[in-house]
């Protein structure tokens, strides 16, 4: 009789550890099992088909890990130079392990793989059409005077605005756009060497090259979204 060897693909994070590094339990389980479908070829029930349909890579990105033999493990951020604290977010060069070309990319203030959306490269840097820019800048308002993110939701998609799959939004994913400190003109990383319980440990921001002027304000951005703040404080 022939014997062979299952192909086993696994996270080195817990599934708790994972979602309290990227902020999001129910997308990092959903992440992991989409990541899982494809080299294990596990099949998922509950898996949505926009990460079902997603490209390996932008899945691994997203999930804020790298494939290490047949291992995903984080994606660990080191900086290297003087770093800066302000209110507890970080701000410096990043040195990414992915290699020379993400560390030039950084450096230039270009994203470290795909710009976000709705944000579109340029030979000047990021850039957003007015309209776009006019709705998230006015979602900011809404929420520094008290809006949740239900609401939020409900107000992009009667505007017609739809998330980066085309479907409409729900509290979770417009949170996490909302959350994403590209509004603000930087990008993040997270860093787990002084993550306490429940939290996912120092945010590092490193600037984005824009081509204009960011839409919101850094101060803005943290006041309006109650997880920055409480982290900052």
């Amino acid at each position: 009789m022939k014997s062979f060897q299952q192909t086993h693909y696994k996270f080195q994070e817990s599934e708790i550890k994972h979602g309290q590094r990227l902020g999001n339990f129910r997308h990092t389980r959903m992440l992991r099992r989409a990541i899982l479908a494809h080299y294990n070829k596990n099949d998922y029930k509950d898996l949505p088909a926009y990460l079902g349909n997603m490209p390996t890579d932008e899945l691994i990105a997203e999930a804020g890990v790298r494939l290490h033999g047949m291992e995903f493990i984080p994606a660990s951020v080191s900086l290297k130079g003087a770093v800066v604290a302000l209110s507890g977010h970080f701000f410096g060069s990043t040195q990414q392990k992915v290699g020379d070309k993400t560390r030039k990319r950084v450096s230039e203030g270009k994203a470290p793989s795909k710009v976000p959306y709705p944000y579109v490269d340029s030979e000047k840097g990021i850039t957003l059409d007015n309209r776009t820019r006019k709705l998230i800048a006015e979602s900011f308002d809404c929420l520094s005077r008290g809006s949740g993110y239900t609401l939020m939701a409900e107000f992009l998609n009667h505007k017609g605005f739809p998330t980066s799959t085309g479907r409409a939004w729900d509290k979770d994913t417009v949170r996490t756009f909302l959350q994403n400190p590209i509004h603000a003109g930087f990008y993040q990383s997270f860093d787990q060497k002084n993550r306490q319980k429940n939290t996912r440990g120092d945010i590092y921001l490193y600037p984005a090259k824009f081509a204009g002027s960011p839409v919101v304000s850094l101060e803005k951005w943290k006041q309006c979204n109650p997880v920055e703040k409480a982290e900052a404080e």
